[in-house]
């Protein structure tokens, strides 16, 4: 069979579905027999009975409404809150890895090189700013290196290497934050 000969059949076999649906189709449009209408007889109103006048409800009995609790009053920013010194300082604090390039020591060389260190992640969650003081102790040799800085309501530092601190493993961490208990962190082995 060649294509013109497949399309001819197909168009063949379409009209002929088409003619045998339409006639096979229900009419669109159906009789409808409407009734006669039928005489109704006249009605008449009719007036109501008149009701007897409502009696005026009790009166409702005095109640005792008992007071209000007082509230709370919240502190104002005149009347501050000092911190309690046993209470931990508002801070969130991290130690993570870190990779800095330092002067070689091993050498003694003016070149920079590669080093595996520790970064102390430090984030204030008071509406307050807040002095620090960090202070790391080396465990083989209790050498201590301090840095102090003010941490701003709200804000993150992140502090290693490049404020002067070792920052080495196993080393201790104290952070003393004004007012509040010192906190302390090791450094991962």
């Amino acid at each position: 069979m060649s294509l013109p000969t497949i399309a001819g059949v197909m168009l063949a076999s379409f009209t002929v579905t088409v003619a045998y649906l339409w006639w096979q189709r229900e009419p669109t449009v159906a009789a409808v027999a409407i009734p006669a209408p039928t005489p109704r007889a006249p009605t008449v109103p009719t007036i109501a009975a008149a009701k007897p006048p409502a009696t005026p409800a009790p009166p409702l009995a005095a109640t005792q409404v008992p007071p209000l609790p007082q509230r709370a009053t919240l502190p104002t920013a005149e009347a501050e809150v000092a911190p309690d010194p046993d209470q931990d300082p508002p801070l969130m604090m991290n130690v993570v890895p870190n990779r800095v390039f330092v002067l070689d020591e091993q050498t003694g060389s003016q070149h920079r090189v590669l080093k595996d260190t520790y970064d102390l992640i430090l984030t204030n969650q008071s509406e307050k700013s807040i002095d620090i003081e960090v202070t790391e102790t080396t465990l083989a040799t209790q050498d201590k290196a301090n840095f102090a800085f003010t941490l701003a309501k709200g804000n993150q530092r992140h502090i290693g290497v490049r404020e002067g601190l070792p920052m080495q493993s196993g080393d201790e961490l104290a952070i003393k934050a004004a007012k509040y208990r010192q906190l302390t962190a090791s450094i991962p082995y």
